[in-house]
């Protein structure tokens, strides 16, 4: 588990509503389109991810931002019950 959170070290990670998905400059983060957005249950919020430290400038211009966050930190988060129906699991 440790190779894993080294490989991601550098990258961070921020959440906001998707109702500000049109203000996402998708040259400057990993993600390469809307589809390729990972959605919360109630399809609300959606997170971004991009590597090293200066944070894109595009979320200046976000008023839902939550972030950023680190690799465990968006684990911890994306296993919670906003993003996966744990009910499922059990």
């Amino acid at each position: 588990m440790e190779e894993i959170n080294n490989f991601y070290k550098n990258r961070q990670f921020m959440i906001f509503n998707l109702s500000e998905i049109s203000k996402i400059d998708f040259s400057k983060i990993l993600e390469t389109s809307e589809e390729t957005l990972r959605v919360t249950l109630d399809k609300q919020k959606t997170f971004v991810k991009w590597d090293g430290d200066e944070i894109p400038n595009f979320f200046n211009y976000m008023e839902t931002k939550e972030g950023p966050f680190s690799y465990d930190e968006i684990i911890e988060i994306i296993n919670g019950d906003e993003w996966v129906n744990n009910e499922i699991m059990r």
